[in-house]
């Protein structure tokens, strides 16, 4: 499905013709231009000038943005005054990453969606098969990104720290073996396949009992030993066994654990002693777009400060952009925090995105179907 309008030519005479372009050209030149975002505040680039162009055409320019709702909810101000700013629309296609890379992969080479949130571990397979374009690194914001924040397969948004969440009532877990400590016995969450925490915790039960990212076996061991687990989809779907009391303990994103935090629900959240696991999501664009211009400047603006400022605020995440400068009162907020990226676990996500129909197959019959 494409989205925008484009307006239709008239038919006529030659004279008639030479007329309507004489007036559009006039009405080019005329139009006043959108103000500039600070994410593409530099008149060069190739996607600064998508918007007022279209907007003289008479065209509504829409960008459809697949995510995950609370970055929808997270990121509405900003992505508001980017409309504002801009002339584009931006329509969230809300759903979590299974509905998405569906959507990507059925739609390839003639999308309905124009940028996407995606998982890192997803990204080199898109690329790989042609579905993705790899990011335009001209982009005025993409040439301020740390270095931890570049992927040839999309923009990083954000960094988060995956550790664990725990009911602060039943004690403070200090490492990640404190899943299997007899205390937490049936009081344990874990969150499907496929997940990015889902693939932490897999990896690090692994390397705990005696594995490595080449021998899994152990970590398939290790979280049989763990059942009966409550099982959750994603984000917020944990609150309710928090707050009845029948979890007490998971591996979680510490940004949706401060979100359940602040609505009062009993949890916290700690970077294990053995080291937490930094990860960020992407942002890509797939191939055969109808407005490419606008998708670009649309990602330029998700790396500038009004996102990344939104994505720290509301989600706990720490900037990817070096200019953007964090509130002294929240930086203490946000993780992985600089200590703990002195401390942090490195996780094969390449490698475990080639095996994923192999390990989807054995956590559906060995954990998730138990």
């Amino acid at each position: 499905m494409n989205v925008g309008k484009r307006v239709a030519s008239a038919p006529g005479s030659p004279r008639v013709a030479a007329l309507a372009a004489l007036l559009l050209g006039v009405l080019v030149t005329c139009a006043p231009r959108a103000a500039p975002t600070p994410a593409a505040s530099d008149a060069s680039s190739p996607a600064s000038a998508s918007a007022p162009a279209a907007a003289a055409r008479g065209e509504t320019v829409e960008i459809v943005h697949a995510t995950w709702a609370s970055h929808a909810d997270a990121l509405k101000p900003a992505f508001e005054k980017f409309e504002r700013e801009t002339g584009i629309r931006v329509t969230p296609a809300i759903g979590g990453d299974g509905d998405r890379l569906t959507r990507l992969y059925a739609e390839r080479g003639s999308p309905s969606i124009d940028a996407a949130l995606i998982p890192r571990s997803e990204g080199m397979k898109l690329l790989e098969q042609g579905i993705v374009e790899p990011p335009n690194m001209d982009l005025p914001n993409a040439k301020n990104l740390v270095p931890a924040a570049h992927h040839p397969a999309g923009y990083v948004t954000s960094l988060f720290a995956i550790g664990l969440a725990y009911n602060p009532a039943k004690g403070k877990p200090t490492s990640w073996t404190d899943l299997w400590d007899p205390k937490y016995r049936g009081k344990v969450a874990l969150s499907m396949w496929p997940n990015t925490t889902a693939a932490t915790y897999l990896v690090m039960a692994a390397r705990l009992n005696g594995g490595s990212d080449d021998n899994l076996e152990p970590g398939f061991a290790a979280l049989q030993r763990l059942l009966p687990v409550k099982f959750y989809n994603q984000g917020n779907a944990v609150e309710p066994l928090y707050v009845q009391g029948d979890v007490w303990i998971h591996p979680a994103i510490h940004g949706a654990v401060m979100q359940l935090k602040e609505r009062g629900v009993p949890i916290d959240w700690v970077a294990p002693k053995e080291g937490a696991i930094a990860d960020y999501n992407l942002l890509v664009i797939p191939k055969g777009v109808r407005n490419k211009a606008a998708a670009e400047q649309f990602a330029d603006f998700f790396l500038g400060p009004d996102v990344q400022l939104a994505y720290a605020q509301s989600l706990f995440y720490s900037p990817v952009n070096s200019a953007v400068t964090v509130p002294p009162n929240l930086a203490p907020d946000l993780h992985p925090t600089p200590e703990e990226q002195r401390n942090l676990q490195p996780m094969p996500w390449d490698k475990l995105a080639t095996m994923d129909a192999e390990l989807t197959e054995r956590w559906n019959k060995e954990v998730g179907g138990r």
